[in-house]
């Protein structure tokens, strides 16, 4: 007999077909609850368990010798708490990329964290980066964290100008007073120094996206448990607004809210599809020939 695995299968129906079932398939595309993975967890596959499965920490815990720590570092979502209890065993280096992680708790931890992941990865203040100014990566910190033109001025023997020309927002004053420290090709190709009826206009002409007077419609690929595919900084719950730096260079793959046409999210994240409204003023850049867009702000409306 063949089984289609991507369709969902009760737990009943797995369980009266348990030996002519594939137990990978099952612990990949179907959703196990946890009391189901606890009864067969000897025919589970705890890789795919620990990567596609929603667990909880309790159970976690209680697996904790069968799970694969690295999946469960950058698949499910940690509270502080729980990095802080298993702080010996965790790899520091996944939770500083992939989990959120709070400023106090860096801070205390600052000793563990890999600096280079937390400068390009973590939402940081400007007061936190000048605390830890020797302990940051000033590469990532002037590519990844949006940076008044007072700090820049601060730390620019310290900053990237090559990275602050391509991706911070500079005022003309500023250009000027620093023009022989910045790379004026990336300012000029820069998308945040285009007004909003150029970036509708660019959004309107791929044909792609349900156009409106001041914003548009998109969608976005994420988890089951609605966080971002790509770490858990964002967990995307309807009628919630989110923003976020984003790279406005013509880079394809690079940082920023994306949003896609829906046949385009699809293939991202398979686990969901959402629809999202980006107002034209928020679009960093059209990417991915026009089949992504990364914006500076969405809402989520499904």
């Amino acid at each position: 007999m063949q089984f289609d695995y991507k369709i969902p299968m009760s737990e009943n129906f797995i369980k009266n077909n348990q030996n002519e079932l594939d137990w990978d398939y099952i612990s990949k595309y179907q959703k196990l609850t946890e009391d189901f993975i606890r009864n067969f967890q000897n025919k589970v596959n705890w890789n795919y368990i620990s990567t596609y499965q929603i667990i909880s920490e309790n159970f976690i815990r209680e697996n904790k010798d069968k799970v694969t720590w690295n999946c469960i570092y950058c698949y499910q979502k940690l509270s502080e708490n729980f990095i802080r209890e298993f702080q010996d065993e965790v790899d520091w280096y996944y939770i500083s990329n992939y989990q959120k992680l709070s400023e106090e708790f860096i801070r205390e931890f600052q000793d563990k964290i890999y600096w280079g992941w937390v400068s390009c990865c973590q939402k940081l203040s400007e007061e936190f980066i000048r605390e830890f100014q020797d302990e940051v990566d000033w590469y990532f910190i002037s590519v990844y964290q949006k940076l008044s033109e007072e700090f820049i001025r601060e730390f620019q023997d310290k900053v990237d100008c090559y990275c602050i020309s391509k991706y911070q927002k500079l005022s003309g004053g500023f250009i000027s007073e620093f023009q022989d420290k910045l790379y004026m090709e990336f300012i000029s190709d820069n998308w945040t120094y285009k007004d909003t009826s150029f970036k509708k206009e660019q959004v309107v002409k791929t044909g792609l996206y349900e156009c409106y007077d001041d914003y548009f419609i998109a969608y976005k690929g994420i988890r089951n448990d609605r966080y971002s595919d790509f770490n858990f900084q964002y967990q995307y719950l309807p009628g919630n607004t989110y923003s976020s730096w984003a790279d406005s260079s013509l880079d394809e793959n690079s940082f920023g809210l994306s949003v896609w046409t829906k046949q385009e999210a699809k293939k991202y994240c398979t686990q969901l599809v959402i629809k999202v409204k980006v107002m034209y003023s928020d679009v960093a850049r059209v990417v991915h020939n026009e089949g992504k867009i990364r914006c500076f702000k969405l809402t989520v409306l499904d």
